[in-house]
């Protein structure tokens, strides 16, 4: 088994490292000051590939993959730790609807998330039980045809530059019972 990287991957290092070293420093005082991530850059890096880099290209992604991602997420790192960590949610929210979502949904979500147009977001934290998922008090039940969500989540990176969030769920009781709803920002009661 040949475990180098392929001459497409060492491209994207390249180019990731370039756009690094190139233009994020300028936005790094700004992101320490606001805590914000630079809604700017998000269409340079969809230009590059790393927004859609594990979206299947019929849903406007590159679709190259795990490794390569890990490699864009690495050279961005190399820069700015808060980088790859925006970026590794971002890729949770595309990977859990393409995954799991319907070929509507992926048509619909995948493509702008892609072209940088919006980032991906997963909402599983929730007030009382901060990591302990399994503790999650947010609840979605079944009312005729829909879903009906409620409850609170807190400390949800990427949610203020997205159009819409994968949002964690109860559904059942137990480690099984929680299910991803895609809840956009302009939903009845979504804030």
């Amino acid at each position: 088994m040949d475990f180098r990287f392929s001459e497409r991957e060492e491209m994207l290092r390249k180019s990731v490292r370039e756009f690094a070293e190139n233009e994020i420093p300028p936005k790094m005082e700004a992101m320490e000051k606001t805590g914000d991530f630079p809604a700017e850059l998000l269409k340079p890096m969809a230009d590059l590939g790393i927004m859609g880099v594990i979206t299947p290209p019929e849903y406007g992604g590159v679709g190259l993959g795990y490794v390569a991602r890990t490699i864009a997420l690495e050279e961005l790192g190399r820069v700015c730790g808060a980088m790859p960590m925006a970026l590794q949610v971002h890729h949770m929210g595309c990977a859990v609807i393409n995954d799991f979502g319907t070929e509507e949904q992926k048509k619909k979500y995948l493509v702008p998330l892609a072209k940088g147009e919006t980032m991906g977001v997963v909402a599983v934290t929730d007030p009382t039980g901060g990591s302990d998922v399994v503790g999650m008090k947010t609840s979605a039940e079944l009312r005729g045809d829909k879903y009906i969500l409620n409850g609170r989540k807190c400390f949800i990176t990427n949610s203020h530059n997205s159009d819409f969030w994968v949002v964690i769920a109860r559904t059942a009781e137990g480690a099984k019972g929680l299910s991803a709803f895609i809840v956009e920002k302009d939903f009845p009661g979504a804030k």
